[in-house]
C-alpha cells in the first residue's frame, strides 16, 4: 500500500504546472498499473488482502489517473503532459477490466455462498450493486474524461482516446457495465476499425454530439474549446463547424427537456469558465469561441 501510494502521488502534476520531470509521472502511472496488474493475478480475492487491494484500486488509483488526465504541462518539447494523459488512458482501461472482472466474479460467487434456493431478479440485483465496485460514478467519470481527450487538439491523442472508448463499450470478454448513455455513445462511436478518427472532419461531426448527455458535455466542452478557440487553421474550422453544426440541427434530442441547446451550451460555458478561471490554457481559446459562436449567430 505504501508503494501504491506513493506511485499514485507521483503520477499527478497536482499544483505543479512547471514541473519538468513528464517522464517520471508517465512511469509512475505506467508503474502503478503494474502493481495493480500483478497484485491482483496473484491475491485470493475473497481474502481481506484481495479485498483491500480492490477497494484500494477504486478509491485511490482510479482518481489518481483521471488527476493525471489533467496533465497539460508544456516546456520547450511541447505539450509534454499528453505523455501522461496517454498513459493514464491505457492505465484506466485496464484498471476498468481489473475491477470489472472482480464484479463478475463476485456476482457469480454471491448467490453459491446462500444456502437457501436461486435467488429473484430483485435479490439478484440487490446482490450485483452491493459487490459492484465499478459503479456508475466512476464509469461516468472514465468515458468522460476520456471522451474529453477525444476532442481536443492532438490528432495522436484524440485518435487513442476514441480508441480506448470503443474497447471499453465492445470489449467481448469482459463487459463492462453502469456507463450512462451507453446507447447515444455506440451510435456515436461504432465497433468500426476503418473510421479515421485522427482526421478532424470525421472525428468532431460525431464526438460533438455527445453534448446532448448532459454528464458528459461539460468535461466534453472543456476539450472542444481548446480546438475551436486555438491557432490551427484546419482543426479550428473542423471542431467550429461540427459545434455550430450540432446547434442548428432540429433532429438531435438532448435531454433536458423544455431547454435549448443554445441555453445548454451557455450554461456548460459559464462552468468551464469558473472551473479553469485560473486556467489560460482554457479561458482564452473560450473567450475565443464565444466571440465566433456570437459572430456566427448575428451572420445568420
Amino acid at each position: 500500500m505504501p508503494v501504491m501510494s506513493k506511485l499514485c502521488s507521483s503520477c499527478t502534476i497536482e499544483d505543479k504546472a512547471d514541473d519538468p520531470d513528464a517522464e517520471a509521472r508517465v512511469n509512475s502511472v505506467r508503474g502503478l498499473i503494474l502493481v495493480c496488474e500483478t497484485l491482483t493475478s496473484n491475491v485470493d480475492q475473497s481474502s481481506d488482502i484481495g479485498e483491500s487491494v480492490y477497494a484500494y484500486i477504486k478509491v485511490e488509483v482510479m482518481p489518481a489517473l483521471f488527476r493525471a488526465l489533467d496533465d497539460y504541462a508544456v516546456d520547450n518539447r511541447g505539450d509534454v503532459g499528453s505523455w501522461v494523459r496517454e498513459a493514464a488512458m491505457d492505465a484506466l482501461e485496464r484498471c476498468t477490466f481489473i475491477l470489472c472482472k472482480r464484479d463478475a466474479v463476485a456476482v457469480r460467487a454471491a448467490p453459491a455462498a446462500e444456502d437457501e434456493s436461486e435467488p429473484s431478479d430483485m435479490d439478484a440485483n440487490a446482490i450485483s450493486t452491493t459487490c459492484q465496485l465499478f459503479d456508475s460514478a466512476i464509469a461516468q467519470g472514465l468515458v468522460a474524461g476520456i471522451a474529453k481527450q477525444a476532442v481536443e487538439k492532438i490528432d495522436k491523442i484524440r485518435e487513442i482516446a476514441v480508441r480506448t472508448l470503443q474497447r471499453i463499450l465492445y470489449n467481448q470478454e469482459q463487459f463492462v457495465p453502469s456507463i450512462p448513455y451507453r446507447k447515444l455513445l455506440e451510435e456515436i462511436i461504432p465497433n468500426n476499425s476503418d473510421l479515421e478518427w485522427a482526421v478532424p472532419t470525421v472525428s468532431y461531426p460525431r464526438l460533438v454530439k455527445i453534448l446532448q448527455a448532459s454528464c458528459y458535455s461539460k468535461p466534453v466542452l472543456s476539450g472542444l474549446v481548446i480546438s475551436t478557440g486555438g491557432l490551427q487553421e484546419s482543426l479550428r474550422k473542423a471542431s467550429t463547424s461540427a459545434l455550430v453544426g450540432y446547434l442548428q440541427d432540429s433532429s438531435i434530442n438532448i435531454d433536458d427537456k423544455g431547454k435549448s441547446r443554445e441555453y445548454l451550451l451557455s450554461h456548460d460555458i459559464l462552468w468551464v469558465l469558473q472551473r479553469y478561471q485560473k486556467c489560460d490554457r482554457v479561458i482564452t481559446p473560450t473567450l475565443k469561441r464565444l466571440l465566433r459562436l456570437c459572430s456566427v449567430n448575428r451572420s445568420s
